[in-house]
């Protein structure tokens, strides 16, 4: 919670995006795809505790209806999983799926990631960085992230 006066202190990370990749025998040979209805033709991978799809469709200029349809998973772990077997089109945040994406295990076919309406929050009252361990934690945190913005409430 933040005072009114103004104590806290809170580091946001605030450059993740999400967006849709696969496993590339998905989509082989066509490896790219060239518009987002396209991406349509493939089953979509659901969190059920994210509206994700609807969001990237309204983005992209699809009608948040179309994503409705494919598998529903209890958590991204599940979407990921599925997305590494080839089970259809996952939205994920990119520092989760980044190693991924080098080693070649997940492809984007569409370059059309979206602003994740999600990010992880440090809030702290300023007199714990007093503490040489919480200010270390900080630190740490802040030298983790180049997008770590360090914000006063």
């Amino acid at each position: 919670m933040v005072s009114a006066a103004g104590r806290n202190c809170r580091l946001t990370a605030c450059d993740d995006d999400l967006m849709p990749v696969c496993s590339p025998q998905l989509i082989a040979p066509r490896r790219t795809l060239t518009d987002a209805s396209d991406l349509l033709q493939y089953p979509l991978l659901h969190d059920e505790h994210r509206e994700d799809w609807a969001l990237w469709c309204e983005a992209v200029g699809l009608a948040p209806h179309f994503a409705r349809r494919g598998a529903v998973f209890t958590d991204s772990n599940g979407v990921t999983e599925a997305a590494f077997a080839g089970m259809g089109m996952a939205l994920l945040r990119r520092s989760f799926i980044a190693p991924a994406l080098t080693q070649g295990r997940l492809v984007n076919p569409l370059a059309q990631p979206i602003a994740c309406p999600l990010a992880y929050h440090l809030v702290y009252h300023e007199t714990a960085l007093l503490a040489p361990a919480n200010r270390c934690f900080r630190d740490w945190l802040l030298g983790q992230r180049p997008a770590v913005a360090e914000e006063r409430a």
